[in-house]
């Protein structure tokens, strides 16, 4: 993305790379979010466990201690557009590998972990290489505005996005799962829940 003069660059929301940047955010986004609520509560219905989802949740969070500063200096060197693109493909290929081995009766805690840690891994680098081509497609003048933009979608995403998900699991129809599973509801969840504090009163008191 080769830089523009300033007096080249047109308003934020008439800026098509601007609008393709912000979508492309949006979208990473809302799949962050959900893949963020859907892979715990997930192994949690398959599993019964919560440790192990609590493990599952953890494993996305590990690139961010690792590849942060590798993968910044690397970004900085990679052509920000193609990198966000592959990232974008790949976190859809590896979401996808999902759904595929849920209908398939295939998956496994292991899958969901790998996933999960690629997905983490392919958000960090798109964070990176975004953050990076912002000051490549507004000016300098617009681009506090344009940062400002990026964070509060951030925040919205972070705040609507798991309280429309939690509600939708809530009220959504139960699908029938394959037969080697149990069934993924949010009763089975709460089930779930209510066991391991249970068994954590128990505990306790022992």
């Amino acid at each position: 993305m080769a830089a523009v003069p300033a007096t080249e660059f047109p308003p934020l929301w008439r800026n098509r790379d601007y609008i393709l940047l912000w979508l492309g955010q949006t979208i990473s986004v809302v799949g962050t979010q959900v893949s963020q609520l859907a892979f715990p509560l997930l192994v949690l219905a398959l599993t019964q466990s919560p440790a192990q989802a609590g493990f599952v949740a953890a494993a996305r969070s590990v690139p961010w201690l690792v590849f942060a500063l590798p993968a910044g200096a690397l970004v900085d060197r990679w052509d920000r557009k193609r990198t966000m693109l592959l990232c974008s493909a790949g976190s859809a290929l590896a979401l996808g590998s999902i759904v595929a081995a849920y209908a398939l009766g295939a998956l496994t805690i292991t899958q969901i972990v790998a996933v999960s840690f690629i997905e983490g891994t392919l958000s960090l680098v798109f964070g990176l290489a975004e953050t990076s081509a912002l000051p490549q497609v507004v000016s300098r003048a617009q681009l506090p505005t344009a940062v400002a933009q990026q964070q509060a979608q951030y925040a919205v995403g972070s705040l609507v996005l798991p309280a429309t998900f939690h509600s939708w699991l809530i009220a959504a129809p139960t699908p029938s799962p394959p037969a080697r599973y149990p069934s993924f509801t949010p009763a089975s969840v709460a089930k779930s829940r209510s066991r391991a504090a249970h068994c954590a009163r128990k505990s306790g008191r022992a």
